[in-house]
């Protein structure tokens, strides 16, 4: 799991079948022979809970929720192994700031052609 990375910020984490973590990068949310582990069903966070009822329910997607004070998409799938479920955090800004990049450079672009048409459209006029 620990491999499982998107970016800074990032991890994945693994559930049961009641929702109780069984691997996550804060160990201190897996359960222990002397402590069981809290079921994020039981979360104080909505949205956690949402996306814990849907990977329980072996469901698949990617959802955008703000989970630990931040927006980050969440991409969950079940195992065909066990009766467990896999989801990886990406941090918005991860996946968003490589677009917005490209945004800029399709304005740029999309100003400069305007700047061409405008200058292709006098020189027509010009000559009739």
């Amino acid at each position: 799991m620990s491999n499982l990375h998107q970016g800074k910020g990032s991890y994945a984490f693994a559930l049961n079948s009641q929702g109780v973590p069984i691997a996550h990068p804060n160990t201190e949310l897996i359960g222990t022979p002397e402590k069981a582990a809290e079921s994020f069903l039981n979360s104080r966070n909505p949205r956690l809970v949402e996306i814990t009822q849907k990977m329980v329910a072996k469901r698949r997607n990617i959802e955008l929720a703000q989970l630990d004070g931040k927006w980050s998409y969440v991409a969950y799938t079940p195992l065909r192994e066990a009766n467990w479920s896999v989801a990886l955090i990406v941090p918005k800004e991860n996946i968003e700031s490589p677009l917005q990049a490209l945004n800029l450079l399709a304005t740029v672009l999309g100003g400069l052609l305007l700047v061409g048409l405008i200058s292709a459209w006098r020189q027509v006029q010009a000559t009739i």
